[in-house]
């Protein structure tokens, strides 16, 4: 198997992961805010606690395969279609935090997002992007 493969699945299991626990993170402020609780940092913080566990935890075995694939260097053959994948999961992932986004705004009823979704949308964003960028700069310098 070609080393960059390693990385491939890396960043599909650490995107779709995190993007899971993302999605239940944005459940919990949904039923938050349908139980007519004002969103303050304050008020999401347990959530977020929790939040940060589970990525913790689904985080090893993304680095667990970078690891593996820096091991088993060099990369060898066509680096495009792994990056294009990379690339794809990534894409995705931010269409549906955007998607997620757009839904918590409308059950807010207001035109502008609050502050706290704001600062779940940019750490949906970033989380999902760690890994495949790491990936990425791994693939090519290898």
């Amino acid at each position: 198997m070609d080393t960059s493969w390693y990385f491939v699945i890396a960043s599909a299991v650490a995107v779709y992961g995190i993007l899971f626990f993302y999605r239940g993170l944005i459940r919990q402020v949904q039923g938050a805010i349908e139980d007519g609780k004002e969103l303050t940092i304050d008020s999401i913080k347990d959530f977020q606690a929790s939040f940060f566990v589970k990525v913790a935890i689904i985080e090893v075995i993304p680095i667990i395969l970078i690891v593996l694939g820096f091991i088993h260097a060099p990369v060898e053959g066509n680096s495009l279609i792994p990056v294009i994948l990379i690339g794809a999961f990534y894409v995705s992932a931010w269409i549906q935090i955007f998607m997620l986004r757009q839904e918590t705004i409308q059950l807010q009823n207001e035109q502008s997002p609050n502050p706290v979704i704001q600062t779940l949308t940019m750490l949906g964003i970033s989380l999902t992007g760690s890994i495949p960028l790491i990936s990425i700069i791994a693939i090519y310098t290898i």
